[in-house]
C-alpha cells in the first residue's frame, strides 16, 4: 500500500504532463482558427512539431529508451559477458542503422515501408515488413514481461497505481502525438535518473564485493560469441522500433546523427550504472539470505510475497488482511521502484504505441475510409488521437495487464535466455535480410526476396511449433544466426540465378534511386490525401520530416 506522499507524487507528475499536453493543444488549435493544413498536422503528429521540442537531447533520450523497458532486470538475469555483448550489439546495431537512416533521408523517404515499396515495387514484401513491425511489438512486450513476471522482478505490473499512471500518460500522449511524447520521455528520463542515483548509492557498499559482474565465462552454448544478439536488436531498430521516426524528427541530418550519438552515450551510461547496481544488490541479497527479487525491497526491511503485498522481514507470517497496515511502502522505497522499473517502461510504452498508431494510419486504414474521415488538419488530428487511444488501451489490455493475472511458473535463472524464439519472431530474420540487401545489392529484386522470406519463415515456424519455450536449448540460442545466414546467402544466390528481366520497370532496381539523387527535381512523393504529386525541396533546404 502506498503512503499519501507517493500517491501525491504520481498525481503531480500526471498533472504536469497533462498541463503541457492540454496547453499545447489549445495553443495549436488557436494558432489557426480557419483550420490547419494536413501536411503541417502530419509532421507535428509523426515528427515532433516545434524545433525546441525536436532538439538533440530530447531525441537522444527517446532513442536510449527504445532498447529495453528495464535494463536493471536484464542484469539480474545475465552474466557479465552477456551484459557486455548486449551493449556492444546495441551500439553496433544502432551504428549500422544510422548509416541506413542517412541513406533513406538522402532519398527523402518518410519511413522504411515507403522505401520498400519504391525499391522492390512489391506489395508482398511491404505486407511482410508491416506484419513483422506489428507482431514484433507484441513479441517484445511478451519476452520482457514474461521474463520479469517469471522471476518476480517486475512487481510494478501488479500495482494498480502503476497501471493508472501508464494509462494516464498514454491518454495524454494521444493529444499531440510525437510532440507530446518527446516531452513525456524527457520527464520520465529525469525521474529515472534521480531514482537511479538513489539506487546506486544504496548498492554502492556491496558493489564490488560480488564477482558476478566480472564473470566473463560464456554460456554452455557459446551463443554470446555469435550474431544472435546483434541480429535481433538490428531487426528491432530497423523494422519494429520507431528509430527512423526519431531520426527523421531532427531539423537536419547533422542534428539527427548527433541525437543518435547522444542516445548511444546515454544508453552506455545507464547500462554501466545498472550493471554495477545489480551487482551490489545481488551481493546484499546473498549476505542476508534473500531471494534476488527482494534485493531492493530488503534495503527497506521488506520482502515481496504476492502482488501488491509486502511483508516486514522481522515479523512472523501474518494474515493477509493485516499485511497492508503493517507493511506500508514508504516514499523512498516507492520512488526507487517506480523510477527504476516504471519510468523507462512507460516511455517504452508511449513510443511503441506511437508506432502502432502511425503505421495503422499510414498503411492499414483503407484510402476510402481515410478520405471519408479527414478533410483538414483538425480531422486528421482527431482521427490520429482516436487511433492512438485505441492502440494504447489495446496494448495495456492484451500485452501488459494479463501478465500478472496468471503469473507463469517460477523458473530457475541460470543465464536466462531473454530472446526466446516464438512464432511472433520468426518473420524478423527474413525481413532484415531483404531490408539490408536492398541498398547493398543493386540487382536484388522482389521474386528472390519473396521466395527466401517465405521459406525461412515456414522453416522457423515449424521449429517453434515443435519447441517447448520453457526448455532452453542451444538451437534456441543460435536460431537467429541459423535463419539469417542461409536467408542472406540464398537471396544473393537466387538474385544471381534469377536475374530481373529487362522488361521490368526500373523501380525494381536500385539504379533508379541513384538517378533520382542526381535529379532532385524528379524526387516527389504523393500526399496521403492528395492525388497530385508534391514536389519536394532540394537537399540544401530540406528538413527531414517537415512539410514541403
Amino acid at each position: 500500500m502506498l503512503d499519501l506522499t507517493a500517491i501525491l507524487f504520481l498525481v503531480s507528475i500526471s498533472i504536469v504532463y497533462a498541463v503541457y499536453a492540454i496547453t499545447w493543444l489549445c495553443w495549436y488549435i488557436w494558432k489557426d482558427k480557419s483550420g490547419i493544413v494536413i501536411v503541417d498536422t502530419e509532421y507535428v503528429l509523426f515528427s515532433g512539431g516545434p524545433k525546441y521540442i525536436r532538439n538533440v537531447m530530447f531525441l537522444g533520450i527517446a532513442i536510449s529508451q527504445l532498447f529495453s523497458p528495464c535494463l536493471l532486470n536484464e542484469h539480474f538475469l545475465s552474466s557479465g559477458l552477456s551484459t557486455i555483448m548486449m551493449l556492444v550489439s546495441r551500439i553496433a546495431a544502432l551504428g549500422i542503422s544510422v548509416i541506413f537512416f542517412n541513406h533513406l533521408a538522402t532519398l527523402r523517404f518518410r519511413n522504411v515501408e515507403e522505401y520498400l515499396l519504391k525499391r522492390f515495387d512489391s506489395r508482398v514484401l511491404f505486407i511482410l515488413h508491416l506484419f513483422n513491425r506489428m507482431v514484433g511489438i507484441y513479441y517484445l512486450w511478451h519476452i520482457y514481461l514474461y521474463s520479469y513476471e517469471t522471476f518476480h522482478l517486475f512487481n510494478l505490473t501488479s500495482s494498480l497505481e502503476f497501471m493508472f499512471v501508464m494509462i494516464a500518460f498514454g491518454s495524454l500522449s494521444a493529444l499531440g502525438g510525437m510532440n507530446v511524447i518527446l516531452v513525456g520521455c524527457a520527464i520520465l528520463w529525469f525521474l529515472e535518473t534521480v531514482g537511479q542515483s538513489f539506487l546506486f548509492s544504496k548498492a554502492y557498499p556491496n558493489m564490488f564485493s560480488n564477482t558476478s559482474i566480472f564473470t566473463f565465462r560464456p554460456d554452455p552454448c557459446y551463443s554470446q560469441y555469435g550474431l544472435n544478439y546483434f541480429l535481433i536488436i538490428l531487426c528491432q531498430i530497423l523494422s519494429v522500433q520507431p528509430a527512423y521516426a526519431l531520426f527523421q524528427a531532427a531539423n537536419n541530418t547533422r542534428q539527427a546523427n548527433i541525437a543518435m550519438l547522444v542516445g548511444i552515450l546515454l544508453l552506455t551510461t545507464k547500462t554501466v550504472l545498472y550493471a554495477c547496481s545489480a551487482n551490489g544488490l545481488l551481493d546484499y541479497a546473498n549476505k542476508h539470505e534473500l531471494h534476488f527479487r527482494d534485493s531492493i525491497h530488503g534495503q527497506y526491511n521488506l520482502s515481496f510475497e504476492q502482488p501488491q503485498l509486502f511483508r516486514l522481514r522481522q515479523h512472523k507470517p501474518q494474515k493477509a488482511e493485516h499485511v497492508h497496515t503493517v507493511a506500508n511502502i514508504s516514499f523512498p522505497h516507492f520512488f526507487t521502484i517506480f523510477s527504476v522499473f516504471g519510468c523507462n517502461t512507460i516511455a517504452y510504452y508511449l513510443l511503441q504505441t506511437q508506432t502502432l498508431a502511425m503505421h495503422t494510419y499510414l498503411h492499414i486504414l483503407p484510402n476510402w475510409l481515410r478520405s471519408g474521415l479527414i478533410s483538414d488538419g483538425r480531422e486528421l488530428h482527431l482521427t490520429f488521437s482516436c487511433l492512438y487511444l485505441f492502440c494504447a488501451y489495446l496494448t495495456v489490455v492484451f500485452f501488459v495487464y494479463p501478465h500478472h493475472i496468471i503469473p507463469p511458473k517460477l523458473l530457475h535463472a541460470v543465464d536466462y535466455h531473454l530472446f526466446k524464439p516464438f512464432l511472433s519472431s520468426m518473420m524478423s530474420m527474413p525481413v532484415i535480410s531483404f531490408v539490408l540487401l536492398g541498398p547493398l545489392c543493386s540487382d536484388f529484386w522482389s521474386i528472390p526476396a519473396i521466395i527466401v522470406s517465405l521459406s525461412t519463415f515456414i522453416s522457423g515456424a515449424i521449429f517453434v511449433s515443435q519447441n517447448n519455450p520453457e526448455v532452453d536449448s542451444c538451437v534456441d540460442r543460435w536460431l537467429p544466426t541459423f535463419l539469417f545466414v542461409p536467408a542472406f546467402l540464398a537471396s544473393l544466390l537466387l538474385s544471381w540465378i534469377l536475374r530481373a528481366p529487362r522488361f521490368l520497370p526500373n523501380s525494381l532496381l536500385f539504379r533508379h534511386h541513384m538517378s533520382l539523387r542526381r535529379r532532385p527535381e524528379k524526387t516527389r512523393s504523393l500526399s496521403i490525401l492528395a492525388d497530385g504529386p508534391i514536389i519536394r525541396p532540394t537537399r540544401s533546404n530540406f528538413r527531414i520530416g517537415g512539410p514541403s
